[in-house]
């Protein structure tokens, strides 16, 4: 029983001081994995396809998310959401309603926010953050 506890600390230690991880957990808004980057309530982080690194001025990062509500309201939400956390609007293409794209800027970084209908009841929000 001791042997199992020290192998569960010396795990929980070594994740916990670990220097850059490929893909992060969130620290707990609703699965976004930065606080000023959030994610709709219900979406699901889809880790196979999120990935990136944080340096001392920049993220670069591709976080997916999926989730089955519409595609304008996920685009909404970003809409209302993004310049709370400081984000402002660069751009805005909206021409389909099954893919709408939003481009956020702030400091030296872009945020693009991708949203689209992968099926009939399945939408994707594919976040890309890095240098402006």
């Amino acid at each position: 029983m001791k042997t199992v506890l020290v192998w569960v600390l010396f795990g929980a230690a070594t994740l916990l001081f670990s220097g850059c991880v490929e893909t992060p957990d969130s620290p707990g808004r609703v699965g976004a994995i930065f606080d000023d980057v959030p994610a709709p309530l219900g979406f699901a982080m889809d880790r196979q396809q999120t990935y990136g690194h944080t340096y001392p001025a920049l993220r670069v990062y591709t976080q997916v998310f999926r989730g089955r509500t519409t595609v304008e309201s996920v685009a909404e939400y970003y809409k209302a959401q993004m310049p709370v956390n400081d984000w402002t609007l660069a751009s805005a293409d909206e021409a389909s309603k099954e893919n709408v794209k939003l481009s956020y800027t702030k400091d030296v970084e872009i945020c693009t926010v991708n949203v689209y209908s992968e099926s009939i009841d399945s939408t994707v929000v594919k976040i890309v953050i890095g240098k402006k």
